[in-house]
């Protein structure tokens, strides 16, 4: 059961219990909101990284025949 499906409901331990959340691997940040951050690198590396995704998706539209 998680928030990022829509369940509002998280399991509840039983009694005398604590429900502490662990992960077995990477964390997931279910409501990030994208990438702030001071440093122009980063800022125009990611403008650029956008544009040439959208160029990859506009190509291989035209590929599909």
């Amino acid at each position: 059961m998680t928030l990022a499906k829509g369940e509002t409901k998280l399991p509840q331990p039983s009694s005398g219990e604590i429900n502490i959340p662990t992960w077995n691997d990477e964390l997931y940040l279910e409501y990030h909101r994208g990438v702030f951050t001071t440093q122009a690198n980063h800022k125009r590396n990611m403008r650029d990284s956008e544009e040439w995704v959208l160029n990859a998706e506009k190509y291989a539209s035209l590929g599909v025949a």
